[in-house]
C-alpha cells in the first residue's frame, strides 16, 4: 500500500517538474490532481487513525505541495 502512495508521488513530481509539460498551468492541474489523489488515498486510511497521525499527514501533504509547486517555480521558462 505504500507503494501505491509513492508511485503516486513520484509521478506527480516527475510530470510536474519536467521539461515535457511547457504550459504552467498544466504543471499546476498536475500537481493538484496528483496531491488530491494522494488525499484522498490518505484519507481512506484514516479510518483507525489517532488525531495527531492524521495532523502529521496533513502536515506531510502540505510540506510535499508546497515542494511540487517550488519545483514547478524553479523549471518554469514562460
Amino acid at each position: 500500500m505504500i507503494i501505491n502512495f509513492i508511485v503516486i508521488f513520484l509521478g506527480t513530481l516527475f510530470l510536474a517538474s519536467s521539461n515535457y509539460v511547457k504550459k504552467v498551468w498544466v504543471k499546476y492541474a498536475i500537481t493538484i490532481i496528483g496531491m488530491s489523489f494522494l488525499t484522498l488515498y490518505l484519507q481512506k486510511k484514516f479510518v483507525s487513525l489517532s488525531l495527531m497521525q492524521i495532523s502529521i499527514h496533513l502536515l506531510f501533504m502540505l510540506t510535499s505541495t508546497v515542494l511540487v509547486l517550488y519545483l514547478i517555480q524553479l523549471t518554469a521558462k514562460d
